[in-house]
């Protein structure tokens, strides 16, 4: 019995440990999008950025630090994310869709249209995107376009 208490102490101090002090990228991304569920975004982007820094391959930490960003009103910041996610993993129609947002929000219209077409191209059954296209051609002032 005082064998399994001792493990258990264990276990739990190497988990808690985890927890407090992240030494993967993967590890800052799991801290990272549970500060940003607290709603602790300035604190999600440095673990996100520290992901970013110790693996720069890492495709999802740009996704989620750019989704952050727009969050924040850094549509700017969102896009460049955004585009790195993309290079990363071109076939990511998501990270188009979210790129388009954060364009639409900067006032690039034909920039949100190309991109939520890529997305729509990758997942021609998100209806989301669709109706999102469709508000981008009005805000153009073009609703036949859509």
């Amino acid at each position: 019995m005082r064998s399994v208490v001792i493990i258990a102490c264990i276990v739990f101090t190497t988990v808690s440990a985890l927890a407090q002090a992240p030494s993967t990228s993967s590890d800052f991304v799991v801290r990272a999008t549970k500060r940003w569920q607290r709603g602790d975004l300035n604190g999600a982007i440095a673990d996100y950025t520290r992901a970013i820094k110790l693996d720069p391959k890492n495709a999802n930490a740009y996704y989620n630090r750019a989704a952050v960003r727009d969050l924040k009103g850094d549509h700017a910041g969102s896009v460049r994310d955004n585009t790195k996610a993309i290079a990363l993993n071109p076939k990511d129609g998501d990270a188009y869709f979210n790129r388009a947002l954060a364009q639409k929000a900067k006032g690039d219209l034909d920039a949100a249209i190309a991109d939520l077409t890529r997305s729509i191209a990758m997942n021609p059954k998100d209806a989301v995107a669709y109706n999102e296209r469709g508000r981008v051609w009005r805000d153009k002032g073009l609703p036949d376009a859509a």
